[in-house]
């Protein structure tokens, strides 16, 4: 198998993670972290682009969000 482009640039995840967390992180809990990102990415996107396009669709028509 050739190598190709990264998936991910590791050093981002990593400093992200550790900024939110004020925990130390295994060697590749990063790897981790970005497959559960994905795995719920590739869940979860379809079912809110089924439920929730006339969101869009309002706000390109000109209707105003609601704010609270």
């Amino acid at each position: 198998m050739a190598m190709g482009k990264k998936a991910y640039p590791r050093a981002t995840v990593k400093k992200v993670i550790k900024a939110h967390s004020n925990m130390t992180m295994s060697k590749n809990a990063d790897v981790t972290i970005f497959l559960n990102y994905v795995l719920f990415m590739e869940t979860y996107a379809p079912f809110f682009e089924a439920h929730y396009s006339y969101l869009a669709a309002s706000l390109h028509a000109g209707e105003q969000r609601l704010t609270y």
